[in-house]
């Protein structure tokens, strides 16, 4: 409804200037109508909108599936190094010679060529394994983090957190399969587009 001021449509008083005797519509500088300074941001389009939430899902959804791959057979890996340092190196050994003598044999055999005995052996497996559940672990829970914020637009730092997790090979059961740098990766350069910035209010 026009509100009978010169210019007709939603303007209002303060919008003229009466200086002169004439109502003279005031020109506002970007910096008035921005007063913080603060960068405004371009609305999308509901089409691209609908497009870069896809765009955006796709990707968090292999995140999310990375991240419970991760979560799962680094469990088993944890437990396994809790298992070991919980038994007795030498009945290990005695149990392997039982079950397969020929096993026992053979890596007898390698550890004697590498200079090393069975309980230092069994040391490594059970550090090796607890740090690697430990980190497959904590890569899992922020690849699913990550993947959810992701395909909600809701936390792009948290996003961009699971991604790089995910991303980093040879640390975790899926970088290991490197899938994990090709999820991680994909959705980092999804992360970096300018639209997918304006999608998570940025």
């Amino acid at each position: 409804m026009d509100s009978g001021w010169p210019g007709g449509g939603n303007q209002s008083p303060d919008d003229f200037d009466y200086s002169s005797g004439v109502p003279t519509r005031r020109i506002l500088s970007p910096e008035s109508e921005n007063p913080e300074g603060a960068p405004s941001s371009v609305p999308l389009f509901p089409a691209e909108e609908a497009l870069v939430a896809v765009r955006l899902a796709v990707p968090g959804a292999f995140l999310v599936f990375a991240g419970i791959f991760n979560l799962l057979v680094s469990g088993v890996l944890l437990f396994a190094g809790i298992a070991l340092a919980q038994e007795n190196p030498d009945e290990i050994l005695t149990r392997m010679r039982q079950d397969n003598p020929r096993q026992a044999e053979a890596l007898e055999a390698q550890l004697a060529q590498a200079n090393m005995t069975w309980e230092k052996a069994i040391s490594v497996y059970r550090v090796g394994f607890i740090v690697a559940g430990g980190l497959g672990i904590v890569s899992g829970l922020l690849g699913i983090w990550g993947g959810r914020s992701m395909a909600r637009r809701a936390n792009h730092s948290m996003a961009l957190a699971g991604a790089l997790a995910t991303a980093i090979p040879c640390i975790t059961p899926m970088g290991c399969l490197m899938l994990g740098p090709i999820f991680g990766f994909w959705a980092l350069i999804v992360l970096m587009r300018e639209d997918s910035w304006r999608a998570f209010g940025r």
